[in-house]
């Protein structure tokens, strides 16, 4: 058996500090994850770089890229709080669950609920265990609870119907209205909502993604009739 006499390269803080294009938001994600490891010293490492770094000219972090939503990693996370509503969607809702009860079996009596002033009407948040994959505790009843997908839009699918066609445009936009001038300002850093968007899979930052403009293309486009 010929034996491997390849030197054993060891991953750098460096290296890992420039496979992530420098994107603050990624490399601190990194840095949680190698603690959880373990690998304090790495991770150490990694956070001293990243004080350094991020104002030098040479070093500036790269655009942030996006990935397509994978029910299977996010288990409907995005809507961990329930559904914001607009116009006219609270009588679309109702009216698709009063027509299709088999489909919605699922929903408790009450599945919408009044928040206080600005959130107003949303679809109502239950207790869901993400199993310590998310910091989240409650999701939207909207989303099936063995397969994760929102029945909104497995309604639309079953009736030849636009995809979107019964979901809260806040749903459909998102995560792009978070990421994009055209459908907001750019978001305080320091907020909880911007923390809360760093913690969703299609809203956090992946060097092998696209960029908005691509990433979100569907999004932007799309105009409840």
């Amino acid at each position: 058996m010929a034996i491997d006499q390849t030197p054993h390269q060891t991953t750098t803080a460096e290296d890992i500090f420039v496979q992530l294009g420098r994107h603050p938001a990624a490399v601190k994600k990194k840095i949680a994850s190698l603690k959880r490891a373990g690998k304090k010293r790495l991770a150490a490492e990694l956070s001293a770089l990243l004080r350094h770094h991020p104002s030098r000219p040479e070093n500036k972090p790269e655009p942030a890229k996006f990935k397509p939503c994978d029910i299977g990693e996010c288990l409907s996370c995005c809507c961990h709080n329930g559904a914001n509503l607009g116009p006219g969607e609270e009588t679309l809702i109702k009216k698709a669950v009063k027509d299709h009860p088999e489909h919605f079996a699922h929903l408790p009596k009450r599945f919408l609920q009044n928040m206080p002033e600005p959130w107003g009407l949303r679809t109502r948040a239950a207790r869901f265990n993400f199993h310590r994959k998310f910091p989240f505790k409650t999701r939207c009843v909207f989303a099936h609870p063995k397969t994760h997908l929102c029945t909104l839009q497995t309604l639309a699918a079953k009736t030849g119907e636009h995809k979107w066609a019964y979901k809260p445009e806040a749903c459909c936009l998102f995560p792009a209205f978070g990421h994009t001038a055209k459908l907001a300002p750019a978001d305080n850093a320091k907020s909880p909502f911007h923390r809360y968007m760093e913690r969703v899979p299609c809203a956090s930052h992946h060097p092998d993604g696209s960029l908005p403009e691509k990433a979100f293309s569907e999004e932007l486009t799309y105009k409840k009739q």
